[in-house]
């Protein structure tokens, strides 16, 4: 409530994104390298019938789909904590 008087609420929201911005972004480099280059799989999927772009696809659907769940456990605090502060309500989520 300080920070809504002060018309500054929306720094919560700003400094969470922030945050998970630089999370993702240094815990996604080394994720990223693992998954393209340092995975031991490939010798297995390069005998199945797929191409290049299907497995290039896969991998990089799985680092999106795992980039999103840090972002969600990172940033779901401070949007909640927003939304009880603005009284939101159900809606608000």
């Amino acid at each position: 409530q300080q920070l809504q008087s002060l018309g500054i609420h929306n720094i919560v929201l700003y400094s969470g994104l922030m945050a998970g911005a630089f999370m993702i972004f240094f815990f996604g480099l080394f994720y990223v390298l693992g998954v393209f280059y340092f995975s031991k799989d490939i010798e297995f999927i390069l005998t199945l019938p797929l191409q290049a772009w299907q497995i290039l696809s896969a991998k990089f659907a799985t680092v999106v789909v795992y980039e999103y769940l840090v972002m969600l456990v990172i940033f779901a605090p401070f949007l909640i904590g927003y939304g009880l502060a603005v009284n939101g309500g159900l809606l608000y989520i």
